[in-house]
Order: C-alpha cells, then structure tokens, then sequence
C-alpha cells in the first residue's frame, strides 16, 4: 500500500539518517512533487522532472530476503508513472550489496554522486568585483535564471523552478541567485535553507564562461548567505567528477550514493524480475 505525503513531517519516519531526510524534506515542492513511504523503502516521485535523480526509489535497511519484492515493486512504481525505474543505494558500513542485485537484475550504474560538507572558516573576501550576485525575486531575474539553467540542465527543471517560485514554501527558505559579469548573465546558483541547515543545488555556468571563477564566486555567495541565516550545517551534492572542484573550495566528502537505473524495455523488465 502506497502512502502519499503531502505533509513534510510525514514524510520522514522512516528515513535512516538526518542528511536523507533533509534532502527529501528540502526539495518536496520543486524536484519532487511527492514522496512515497512505507517502512522498508522511499520513492520520489516527480510531475514536471523526468530526469531519474528526481524519480527513484531507495531502500531502508532491507534484507537479502527482500530485494526480489523491493525491486519487483520499485519497477512497477515507475512503469506505471511513465519514469524510467531508478534506484539510489548509499554507501553505509555492513550494509547490503544492492547494487550487486541490481545489476543481476539488468540496472547499469549511471550516477555516481558525492555530499559534501563545508569545512572552512567563514571568508568575507567572496566575491571579486566585476561578478555582481543578484538575487532571484522577480519574474525577470526568474527568466535570467532559468535561461542559464535550461541550459546546462534538462530543460523541464526550470519548469519546477518556476512553479516553486510561484508557491509559498512554509517548510523552507529559497535562494536563487544569478551571476552577471560585464552585463552578461554568466551562471547561476540556489540555496535551500531549513532545520538550521543549508543546501546548495543548480550550480550551473554557460559553457562559454567556464574556467573563468564564476562558479567559485556563486559558491563563495552561497556560503555568505549560509553564514547570514546562522546555519550549523551547509552542504551539497555532485557528481564524483566535481568532487575535487569542492574539495579545494573547503568541502569535505560525506555520504555517497550510487544510482541505477533499469536498462531495459517494459517487456524485458518483466522477464528480468
């Protein structure tokens, strides 16, 4: 029996660590529209996002006893909301091989992800002069972001970006930000603030303005607004391949997810399961 949460503090009994949850909780009207519990497994589930980080299921401490029916289930899941079934494993000490089974069950890794915590002294050198840091809180700095963001992302998120800037977020704080250089808008950037936490998401800068530092000013930015608002905790996450990048801007590596994804027809699924 499926549970629809609508509430955000049902939608986290079940979570197992505090930093899932939060990720959860923080993105539950933009990226995930809904989120699915039952006591041994989580789906997130999105209507305008078909990108699989935003439509997948995870488990919550399940046994070897139970993968057949998580992943029997978690493909159904996904078949019948027109999503590409997707599941996200954490790397926890002594836990179960999922990933393991799910390749046995014709899932191919395809995203290897990073969360990274802030480490550094708080710097108010931030931000050079020549970058002016705007923030999002019109419908014309909403369009300079979403141009940006369409981008270098697939291109339904600007359509949840825009629906979340229209609807008030009582459970959180948001903080979308542009980046413009010589009157050209370079690269953009937003924070999710709540529980005394700050994440960081959209990191993006337009391919020919790459290398230049604006991505280290957005950052730098985002940080000083973290600093503002008194969070104990500032975090992000990326692919394995950015993790450098972070490191060297004072983030220390934390939990790691892996994502896989189903690579097969509806047909051969039902085979494989």
């Amino acid at each position: 029996m499926w549970l629809e949460v609508n509430v955000v503090e049902e939608a986290y009994n079940f979570c197992t660590t505090a930093t899932e949850r939060l990720h959860y909780q923080i993105q539950l009207g933009c990226y995930f529209s809904t989120v699915y519990e039952t006591v041994k497994s989580r789906y997130a589930y999105c209507d305008l996002v078909e990108d699989f980080i935003w439509n997948h299921a995870a488990p919550n401490d399940i046994t070897n006893d139970e993968v057949h029916e998580f992943i029997t289930s978690a493909v159904k899941f996904f078949r019948t909301r027109n999503r590409r079934p997707c599941i996200y494993v954490s790397e926890k000490p002594n836990s179960l091989d999922l990933g393991h089974h799910l390749q046995e069950a014709g899932f191919v890794l395809e995203d290897r992800e990073v969360w990274m915590f802030f480490d550094n002294e708080y710097s108010s050198n931030f931000s050079p002069t020549n970058v002016n840091i705007k923030r999002v809180n019109s419908s014309a700095t909403l369009a300079e972001f979403c141009t940006v963001l369409g981008q270098c992302f697939p291109k339904d998120y600007t359509q949840a970006i825009e629906r979340e800037f229209r609807q008030f977020q009582v459970h959180k704080s948001v903080y979308h930000i542009v980046a413009e250089v010589n009157g050209v808008i370079e690269g953009v950037g937003s924070l999710y603030s709540a529980n005394q936490t700050s994440v960081i998401h959209n990191m993006a800068t337009l391919p020919d303005y790459r290398n230049r530092g604006v991505a280290t000013n957005i950052l730098r930015h985002l940080c000083h607004v973290s600093h503002e608002l008194n969070d104990q905790t500032l975090l992000l996450q990326c692919e394995e391949r950015m993790e450098a990048f972070y490191a060297k801007r004072g983030f220390r590596s934390g939990l790691r997810r892996y994502g896989y994804v189903l690579n097969s027809s509806p047909q051969d699924s039902e085979e494989v399961l």
